[in-house]
């Protein structure tokens, strides 16, 4: 995504309240007032500057697309941008509507077309629908004659955004391309992506590769030592592996990543199995062969690191080699411990 050359053609806010408090909705008729450029540059930074990464969903309705309402009014705006008003009204009803859990709080809603926005190869217009709920207290010094006058107020960080979407206008027929900024991580976010927008992963690079490290980890740390006898260093030596395949790689295929990884039989067949298992379980889709998103594999290393946590004194960080620790019980203290070999020590 790039939004260097981005401009906003147009804007609206309106106030959406709680539902399940009868808050009620303040509607807006006409654009936002932007009094001068200084504004207007933290404007477009607090709405796009928490969009970093090319992760994208697909809006989706289980019947048919056609009954997704932010899909069909977000269509409608691309299609006549004269009925941005009215859609944009009809976008902060259903918000409303959707607004039930008690933790959803009171908040401007804007929502903005954009111009020349890039997303890969191509340059579209965007939808882009903002809640603000979290407002900070400042200070600001006003110079008088003889002194300074010290007053408060209360507004939003232009760095953090609360929770935001952003649409593309392509792909329509899958569902538009999506990308998405959620702050909240409690029970209540859910109701902003699952309810409110109704978006689904998008079948790509980015997911494929996210949900596949994500599966990996899975196996190894919780299910494999069900299957088979493995200790914590084997562990790591194969999460390392994995790690390492897909560092090494760019494009994924099944069969040579459970021949690199997972050269014991036993364990190449109890994976199989975990992975069918895996993705009815989580309803994900595991494709096959696919191409690796080098951006998910270095934000996801550092989840999958290979450490072994020896009560709350020491880390062993694995790296490679795990025939060379050993562990065993000594009986006179009563505790385990960890024989490792090296040649050299810096």
């Amino acid at each position: 995504m790039d939004f260097s050359n981005s401009t906003i053609f147009k804007s609206i806010a309106h106030e959406v309240g709680n539902k399940f408090r009868d808050e009620g909705i303040g509607y807006s008729d006409t654009d936002i007032d932007i009094q001068d450029n200084d504004t207007q540059i933290l404007f477009t930074r607090y709405l796009l500057s928490s969009f970093k990464e090319d992760e994208f969903y697909n809006f989706f309705h289980p019947t048919d697309l056609l009954m997704n309402e932010v899909y069909v009014y977000v269509s409608n705006i691309f299609k006549n941008p004269s009925d941005f008003i009215e859609q944009s009204k009809s976008i902060a009803l259903h918000l409303y509507n959707e607004s039930t859990h008690p933790k959803v709080n009171k908040g401007e809603l804007y929502i903005v077309f954009f111009k020349e926005c890039r997303i890969e190869d191509e340059v579209v217009d965007a939808i882009g629908i903002f809640k603000s709920e979290t407002k900070d207290s400042y200070l600001k010094a006003q110079k008088h004659k003889d002194n300074f006058v010290l007053v408060s107020d209360r507004g939003v960080n232009v760095d953090k955004l609360d929770k935001g979407c952003i649409i593309f206008n392509t792909e329509r027929k899958n569902g538009f391309k999506v990308t998405l900024v959620n702050s909240s991580r409690s029970d209540d976010a859910q109701y902003w992506k699952e309810r409110f927008l109704q978006l689904t992963a998008s079948n790509d690079s980015y997911h494929s590769t996210k949900n596949y490290l994500s599966l990996t980890k899975a196996f190894v740390t919780k299910e494999l030592a069900n299957d088979i006898e493995i200790n914590n260093a084997e562990k790591a030596d194969l999460l390392n592996r994995s790690v390492a395949y897909f560092k090494n790689n760019s494009q994924f295929s099944e069969k040579e990543f459970a021949s690199e990884v997972f050269s014991n039989p036993q364990i190449a067949d109890s994976f199989k199995q975990f992975k069918n298992e895996y993705k009815q379980q989580r309803a994900v889709d595991l494709a096959d062969d696919f191409q690796i998103s080098s951006q998910v594999v270095k934000k996801q290393a550092k989840i999958l690191k290979s450490v072994i946590k020896l009560d709350k004194n020491f880390h062993i960080y694995i790296h490679g080699q795990p025939e060379l620790i050993e562990k065993g019980f000594d009986e006179v203290s009563g505790k385990y411990f960890y024989k490792v070999f090296f040649d050299n020590e810096s």
